[in-house]
C-alpha cells in the first residue's frame, strides 16, 4: 500500500520535471535560439532566480523516491515496476549530471553577462538550448517509463 503511494508521488514529481522538457520540445527551444544574446541572458537571469532552487528540490525528491521504490520492489528485480523505475531513476540521474556539468555552468556564465569572459556568447546560448533538449529527452523518457509501469 505504501509502495503505491510512493510510486504515485514519484510519478507526479517526474511529471513536473518532464513538463519543462516538453515545454522546450513544443517550441520554446526554437524561440530561445532566436533571442538575441542580451535578451537570452536577461531571460536566464530572471528565470534562474526563481526556479533553480525549486527544481533542485524536485530533482532530489525524484531521486529519493526512485531509490525508495527500487528498494521496496527489489524482491521482483525482473518485474515491470522495478525495471521501469530503474530506467526512470537512471534517466533522472543522467539529467542531473548534464545539468551539473553543462546547463548550470552555462547559466552561471550568463548570470555574469556581459562580463563573463566569454568570447562566443551566441555559441554558449545554442549549447544551452541543445543541452536542455537532451535533458528534456531524458526526463520525458523517465516519465514514459513510469507511465508504462502504471499502465501494464
Amino acid at each position: 500500500m505504501y509502495t503505491e503511494k510512493i510510486r504515485l508521488l514519484q510519478l507526479l514529481v517526474v511529471i513536473i520535471i518532464a513538463s519543462q522538457g516538453i515545454f522546450y520540445f513544443i517550441g520554446c527551444a526554437e524561440a530561445m535560439k532566436h533571442l538575441t544574446v542580451p535578451v537570452f541572458a536577461d531571460y536566464r537571469k530572471a528565470l534562474d532566480s526563481f526556479i533553480a532552487g525549486r527544481l533542485r528540490v524536485l530533482y532530489y525528491i525524484a531521486l529519493a523516491l526512485g531509490i525508495t521504490v527500487l528498494m521496496l520492489s527489489r524482491q521482483q528485480m525482473n518485474g515491470l515496476v522495478f525495471l521501469c523505475t530503474l530506467v526512470a531513476t537512471l534517466c533522472i540521474v543522467v539529467d542531473v549530471l548534464i545539468a551539473l556539468k553543462g546547463s548550470i555552468p552555462i547559466n552561471n556564465r550568463f548570470n555574469q553577462y556581459p562580463a563573463g569572459g566569454v568570447s562566443d556568447w551566441r555559441g554558449l546560448q545554442l549549447t544551452w538550448v541543445k543541452l536542455i533538449l537532451i535533458r528534456g529527452a531524458f526526463s520525458f523518457t523517465a516519465l514514459v517509463a513510469l507511465l508504462i509501469s502504471w499502465l501494464w
